[in-house]
């Protein structure tokens, strides 16, 4: 089970992985790109 990060920098809210940084950035390194915290 996926950890939740409550203090989730992320300023994308409406993204179904905001506070779920594994499943975030797994799914942005799939598609080559950064997650919104890391841009």
């Amino acid at each position: 089970m996926a950890q939740i990060n409550e203090n989730c920098p992320c300023q994308s809210k409406h993204c179904p992985r905001h506070g779920n940084c594994e499943a975030c950035q797994n799914h942005h390194n799939q598609n080559g790109g950064l997650p919104c915290c890391k841009r």
